[in-house]
């Protein structure tokens, strides 16, 4: 693992619900949609994590009550995911430049092309 990892993100206003529903319905589909709906709806920060071991990728959703922000790993094992999410947790400014040094200290590589 780690030889095609590569960071997909995507962004949406937490007031654009068209772009939310596409955001939250996507593929794959985000565990608890309905539940980040309705705190997206309310404005809440939320963070979000899980793994989907069937395709090796972990998943974070991250909102400041204005912007919500899906970062996808690729091509990481369960051990991985979970040693980038603790890795995750020490951001306090969070950008998605940081997200992927995190993501290559953590992995010990250099992407070789940054999705971001």
């Amino acid at each position: 693992m780690g030889k095609n990892t590569m960071i997909l993100t995507d962004k949406a206003s937490v007031d654009d619900s068209k772009a939310l529903n596409a955001f939250l319905n996507g593929e794959p589909p985000i565990p608890n949609a309905a539940q980040i709906l309705q705190d997206l709806i309310q404005k809440k920060g939320i963070v979000k994590r899980w793994s989907n071991t069937d395709f090796n990728n972990l998943h974070y959703v991250r909102s400041d009550g204005a912007t919500v922000n899906l970062f996808r790993v690729t091509d990481v094992t369960k051990a991985q995911a979970t040693e980038i999410s603790k890795a995750l947790d020490l951001i306090d400014k969070w950008n998605i430049a940081r997200f992927g040094k995190v993501v290559e200290r953590v992995l010990g590589i250099k992407l070789r092309k940054r999705w971001f």
